[in-house]
């Protein structure tokens, strides 16, 4: 037999010969036969009903279930009722015929001993049945969490690659060298302070994996590295002002998800325009809510523009996942530009 079938049929096999030896020394002892021999003949008598009983049973349970899945939960008990019903009463007739033939019944004896097994049978059927269908139960909800965690594993490792990918562009890592190599010769000085930026960014970026949360000042260091960046490229077009309100400074918020808004809206609303454009981040506290929002002049966009797994809705993600419905991220068109709000949790 093979390893794998071995050890599907051996919990089976086991368990019959639990309820055998459990079910043939009760009535043994109900009946005062407390002899070795008679207890003997007792195991073995149901041991015999057990198996002529149970492996009908064990194999209608692991063939039909699959092929009526789809049927009505009320003709699924219907047609498991009348099966066991009837494997129940074939094997007592059965189990009476093997011990006939035995000599351990007689022919007088045959229906008295067919009325008590099947009274027996019943019952002990009813309760195996029970205990085995809460047991598959237990099983399909184990399996089905260990599913959902595996599941939920890879999707979470998917996430943390997306988001990595999400947070340094290589189109924004061109920009940057791109800047510091021009100013290498003209502003030597300002290419160093560049590079270290840079560096700030990509060590935050990447010890970001291991940080459920920052503060929000820490979130603004970066957001202003980042920003510094960006002027060296795009000089007097990028007009950035950065404001805190009390206690808002506290906040504790995802990494990098205000550097992914402001980014958004140079890329989108800033650098596209030959013109440039402002932007506004401000913070303030509202009850038991932050909320810091990226407010540029550009010309907006809607919710059907937000790209599934990445950007925004990645941030979006991450909010729900730390926070519940206490997370949240929201877009406003006004007539003077677009704001786009992160909603955290205050201290």
């Amino acid at each position: 037999m093979p390893r794998s079938r071995f050890f599907a049929v051996a919990p089976k096999v086991a368990a019959g010969g639990i309820v055998a030896v459990t079910v043939g020394s009760l009535i043994a002892i109900a009946n005062g036969r407390t002899a070795p021999h008679q207890l003997a003949m007792s195991v073995a008598i149901a041991a015999i009903y057990t198996g002529v009983i149970g492996i009908p049973i064990s194999w209608l349970f692991a063939v039909v279930p699959p092929r009526i899945e789809k049927w009505p939960p009320l003709a699924q008990w219907c047609l498991f009722v009348t099966a066991l019903s009837v494997i129940t009463v074939a094997g007592c007739l059965m189990t009476g015929a093997v011990l006939m033939g035995l000599g351990v019944l007689s022919a007088d004896q045959f229906w008295r001993s067919f009325g008590y097994g099947l009274r027996i049978a019943l019952v002990v059927g009813a309760v195996c049945t029970l205990v085995g269908a809460i047991y598959d139960g237990l099983r399909q909800r184990l399996m089905s969490s260990e599913l959902s965690r595996a599941r939920a594993l890879t999707l979470a490792a998917e996430a943390r690659l997306s988001a990595l990918a999400a947070r340094v562009h290589p189109h924004f890592l061109f920009n940057a060298l791109n800047s510091v190599a021009s100013l290498i010769h003209d502003d030597p000085v300002r290419a160093e302070a560049l590079l270290g930026r840079l560096a700030t960014i990509l060590r935050f970026s990447l010890d970001a994996e291991d940080r459920g949360l920052v503060g929000l000042g820490e979130e603004l260091d970066i957001v202003r590295d980042y920003l510094e960046i960006e002027r060296a490229r795009l000089g007097d077009r990028l007009h950035c002002t950065i404001a805190v309100g009390d206690y808002a400074g506290d906040a504790k918020v995802p990494p990098l998800a205000i550097q992914v808004l402001v980014e958004n809206s140079v890329r989108h609303a800033i650098a596209s325009r030959r013109a440039g454009g402002a932007m506004t981040i401000a913070a303030r506290r509202a009850g038991g809510i932050v909320d810091i929002e990226v407010w540029d002049d550009g010309p907006g966009f809607s919710e059907a523009a937000i790209t599934a797994g990445h950007g925004l809705d990645n941030v979006r993600g991450r909010l729900g996942s730390l926070f519940g419905d206490a997370g949240r991220l929201s877009l406003a068109r006004r007539q003077d530009g677009m704001a786009v709000t992160l909603s955290v949790p205050a201290p």
